[in-house]
């Protein structure tokens, strides 16, 4: 009544049912006509399904017999044989020679019509363990129109739950799994999944590639104590693909103080990285309190969190400021009305003119002054709208305030903005720089000199 070949040796079991079914697809006979099925409604491939485990480690082998458990031990050769069987497969050896070649053929080559729906095996496995075996009957077309007919029916069901197809036809996520699935169309190498053809009797096995997790250079970065308004120097973390891609997406602090932490540096978001490969994230300390401080640095990317690592420092006391330096002149005010013409006075008499005096001698020449400076910068850190900043500020006679401006030195820019408002790109230090104005062709270049950083 379970379909089986009830007197094979030992009993029903995966491998002389799988063998039986071979046999008869190889004489043209299809095991699942009426002459095959039972009063139950049962056939010798749905025999094969139900020895399918469905849960435990092992889910998706097949069981040599019934009583065998999900948990026991996994049969190789009962799952190739059934899988075979079921993909309509023919035997892994060849036929002995004829001993008359013109003897008729047992069975001449199938010809199917197109539009023709016909038997398909398909596996679908995620890379966690989740691997589905089922029997698709569809007509031949691609890959993921053989998706789309297992989510409507399968043998057993819930095969395919769903699917989604991206741009060019490629799948881009099944059962909710979402990534770069890729597929292999009877045997051959796997591509893209998606846009293969599928013909009558082929096997379709869907992939998820899995993806490894970083190795990194430090468990923990402590930046020590540092004082409220200061941004501390970077400290950097290497982080290495082992033996698997690591997918980096984005690199973000997390966690109830990351307001704190800075990261000033980022070379690893938005790649892929092969085994051995790795990218450099460096980190700034910049406490909003005194006290012990933390936050978690976290790479994310392909299937969830690639690396996490531990921020710890310590809040000072409040940096002691000093006398601020003057903000950059105001603009011009506006000319006044002229007053009223006064009356004209009477001229005066003309004096004598007194004869020129001598020459006197050249006096000494002094020593040489210290080199001045043409611009005055002075650079502030800032909090806005919890994203710490870094602005400047010029003092500098005959410009205007909203002319563009650079600040430069060895041919790196370190700021820029408006003479009013420099925002920082690169740390500063204090010294001297070239303050360049305006665009084009009218750039001009003034000494500029950071004389606090506050």
């Amino acid at each position: 009544m379970t379909g089986a070949f009830e007197h094979a040796f030992n009993g029903p079991n995966a491998d002389s049912n799988a063998w039986a079914i071979q046999g008869l697809a190889a004489c043209g006979v299809d095991p699942q006509s009426s002459a095959w099925t039972t009063s139950a409604g049962r056939t010798p491939v749905d025999f094969l399904l139900s020895l399918q485990r469905t849960s435990g480690p092992n889910a998706g082998s097949f069981k040599w017999q019934a009583s065998e458990g999900d948990g026991d031990a996994p049969n190789l050769y009962a799952s190739q044989d059934a899988l075979r069987a079921i993909a309509g497969g023919a035997f892994t050896a060849d036929p002995p020679v004829r001993a008359n070649p013109a003897d008729p053929a047992v069975r001449p080559a199938p010809v199917v019509a197109d539009g023709t729906p016909v038997p398909l095996a398909l596996v679908v496995d995620d890379g966690h363990g989740d691997v589905r075996l089922c029997r698709v009957v569809a007509e031949t077309g691609s890959t993921a129109e053989l998706l789309a007919e297992a989510q409507a029916a399968s043998l057993p069901s819930g095969c395919v739950t769903s699917v989604t197809i991206g741009g060019g036809g490629a799948v881009t996520s099944v059962n909710g799994v979402a990534g770069a699935w890729v597929a292999s169309v009877d045997g051959a190498a796997e591509a893209a999944a998606g846009p293969q053809t599928v013909g009558h009797g082929d096997l379709v096995a869907l992939r998820l590639p899995a993806w490894g997790a970083g190795d990194l250079s430090h468990s923990v970065l402590a930046f020590g104590t540092q004082a409220q308004g200061t941004i501390g120097a970077a400290r950097g973390v290497w982080m290495r693909a082992q033996d698997a891609p690591v997918d980096v997406d984005r690199v973000r602090i997390v966690g109830d103080e990351r307001d704190d932490f800075v990261v000033s540096v980022d070379d690893c978001g938005g790649a892929t990285y092969a085994p051995g490969a790795g990218c450099l994230v460096r980190v700034r300390f910049a406490p909003t309190a005194e006290g012990a401080r933390g936050a978690t640095l976290r790479l994310s990317g392909f299937g969830g969190v690639v690396a996490e690592i531990p921020l710890l420092g310590e809040g000072g006391a409040p940096a002691a400021g000093g006398p601020g330096e003057p903000g950059p002149p105001g603009a011009p005010g506006d000319d006044g009305a002229p007053g009223p013409a006064g009356p004209q006075g009477p001229a005066g008499a003309q004096g004598p003119a007194n004869p020129a005096g001598a020459s006197g001698p050249a006096g000494v020449r002094g020593p040489r002054g210290a080199a001045g400076r043409d611009a005055a910068v002075t650079c502030r850190v800032r909090t806005i709208r919890g994203t710490r900043r870094v602005t400047c500020t010029v003092a500098l006679r005959g410009a205007r305030a909203g002319q563009r401006a650079r600040l430069v030195r060895d041919g790196r820019t370190y700021a820029r903005g408006t003479v009013a408002r420099l925002r920082v790109v690169r740390p500063l230090t204090r010294g001297r720089y070239t303050l360049r104005i305006g665009r084009g062709a009218r750039v001009q270049s003034r000494t500029a000199t950071i004389i606090r950083t506050r």
